[in-house]
């Protein structure tokens, strides 16, 4: 991806394919940082956006990730990666009732 990047900068779908790259190596940060700019070349790339909340997850930024995914699903309210993503958080955070919702 790194390749693609160097002739394409702006490509979205590099930065995030990236990110999944890192953060299959734990490297969340670099991952986190990675799908952010993903989602700022393209606002309309949600899975970018879940992506990070996931990260940020990972790094243990549990209300970012929270508030990441519920700013994903108030724009996106049918996406079911966001809706998975933060009721699986919920679920974590002992908050089912609002996890099932």
């Amino acid at each position: 991806y790194e390749s693609v990047l160097e002739v394409s900068p702006e490509d979205p779908a590099a930065w995030n394919n990236l990110g999944n790259a890192k953060s299959g190596l734990g490297r969340y940060e670099e991952a986190a940082e990675d799908y952010r700019r993903a989602a700022f070349l393209a606002p309309q790339f949600a899975f970018a956006g879940v992506n990070e909340a996931l990260a940020l997850w990972q790094l243990d930024e549990r209300r970012d990730a929270i508030r990441r995914a519920r700013s994903l699903l108030r724009r996106y309210p049918e996406f079911p990666d966001a809706r998975a993503a933060l009721a699986a958080m919920l679920w974590a955070e002992g908050l089912e009732a609002e996890a099932e919702d």
